[in-house]
């Protein structure tokens, strides 16, 4: 195999733990040039990767068009091709490329839609347990002479290049600090407002404490004293790149499912998920402790969204103890 082509357009978690896949095919086939396809935003820390030989933009280098995607495909001879997204996008592309008479391998990431709907609607759950999405990315390379693609990953290892990071903006590296991600996607699976901060309080009595999110997080800002100098607030202000260096020098993460945690759990790095309503966010690491609540409605949705059916809002997520995660991270800190 000469060409490979990864195509996994969002979200941020799934791109960070479809990753792995690509360590796995370089470590595989070691002369196989592998190219990702995906959105724009995410280009810049996939192209940092080693594995990754050309990370390629749906928007900048197609102009958006699947007419384009299919002509490089068919151009440049691509070998096999690995749909780690399976939507109706490359449900397309696999289509035109078909009739365009493509003679390389596809193989796709199975959606599951059936035991989704079992799981959420009936209660059925017919997934792995406990059931781990990072490895739901590599089983179906066993259609590419990998027998056991798990177990491969296990000898490979990340290496992000940070050569493009603006370093004088993150002069307190060097120094210990842990990094929380207050926010997530949906608010079903956010922790309590309060809860963050009785956490950043306790916390930054003994260590920096740098907090990330998007721009549109400006709830954050209150989480936390103003007059506190050891807490730093970096929402909206760093792009995935330097999100992935933040966490590789970090002591600690704590996040609920979202893109962050999934990082540490990349970086094998030492963490926290407070882990509520949602079905594929577990972290495998031994080096993250999982924070949950064992409750018969959960898991309730695949992303955070939809709605709470306990009497107690989002109870999931408000019964994990405050005192548990300080006391993991105070537990870190001392070793």
């Amino acid at each position: 195999m000469k060409k490979i082509l990864i195509i996994r357009f969002s979200s941020f978690g799934d791109v960070v733990q479809a990753m792995n896949a690509s360590r796995v095919l370089k470590h595989a086939f070691p002369d196989s040039e592998i190219s990702w396809l995906s959105k724009k935003m995410f280009t810049e820390f996939l192209d940092a990767e080693s594995s990754i030989d050309h990370a390629l933009s749906l928007e900048k280098d197609f102009g958006g068009s699947i007419w384009q995607v299919c002509r490089f495909i068919l151009s440049e001879n691509v070998d096999v091709i690995y749909d780690a997204h399976r939507n109706l996008r490359t449900f397309v592309i696999k289509l035109m490329i078909s009739l365009m008479g493509y003679q390389g391998k596809w193989f796709h990431r199975p959606k599951s839609r059936l035991k989704r709907f079992l799981l959420f609607y009936f209660r059925i759950n017919l997934f792995e347990r406990p059931f781990y999405a990072k490895f739901s990315y590599l089983n179906p390379l066993k259609g590419i002479e990998l027998k056991d693609p798990v177990l491969s990953l296990k000898q490979t290892k990340f290496n992000l290049s940070y050569e493009k990071i603006d370093k004088p903006k993150f002069s307190f590296i060097g120094s210990p600090y842990v990094v929380f991600a207050p926010s997530a996607a949906w608010e079903m699976k956010r922790w309590p407002i309060q809860k963050w901060k009785d956490v950043i309080a306790e916390v930054s009595k003994a260590t920096f404490v740098v907090l990330v999110g998007g721009p549109s997080d400006s709830f954050i800002e209150e989480l936390f004293d103003k007059q506190n100098t050891n807490v730093l607030n970096l929402s909206g202000k760093t792009n995935f790149y330097e999100t992935f260096y933040l966490v590789e020098h970090s002591s600690y993460v704590l996040s609920a499912d979202t893109g962050v945690i999934h990082i540490a759990d990349l970086l094998n790095k030492r963490g926290g998920l407070l882990l509520g309503p949602t079905a594929f966010g577990r972290t495998e690491s031994a080096m993250i402790n999982i924070f949950e609540t064992d409750l018969f409605c959960r898991p309730c949705t695949k992303d955070g969204r939809g709605k709470c059916s306990r009497n107690t809002y989002q109870e999931c997520m408000t019964s994990i103890p405050v005192k548990s995660v300080v006391n993991d991270i105070f537990d870190t800190l001392s070793k």
